[in-house]
């Protein structure tokens, strides 16, 4: 029988499955703060500067990784503004529908 070869191939050792539950725990939370803060009245908007694109709760300024902004705005509770600058393009504002 042949083994396998490529990374990630072995078998999970306990410390590895504590490590990816830790990432995975902190991605929820992480989603969950930024969506309970759009469920309070601010929105999330995505600005543009000179060296990257950056997400931040408005009004108050928080920065939030374009990960879990990613994570957040793929919600079906989450819905855009349509201030996209281009047809197509993301937009840039993104707001909590109630419930």
């Amino acid at each position: 029988m042949k083994k396998a070869t490529w990374p990630g191939a072995g078998i999970h050792t306990p410390a590895s499955l504590a490590r990816t539950n830790r990432r995975l725990d902190r991605k929820c939370r992480d989603v969950d703060f930024v969506v309970g803060r759009m469920r309070a009245g601010q929105v999330l908007r995505l600005c543009f500067t000179r060296r990257k694109a950056e997400w931040f709760l408005s009004p108050s300024g928080e920065l939030v990784t374009e990960e879990i902004a990613r994570l957040v705005i793929s919600r079906p509770d989450i819905v855009d503004v349509g201030d996209a600058l281009f047809a197509g393009a993301t937009a840039q504002t993104f707001r909590y529908i109630a419930d």
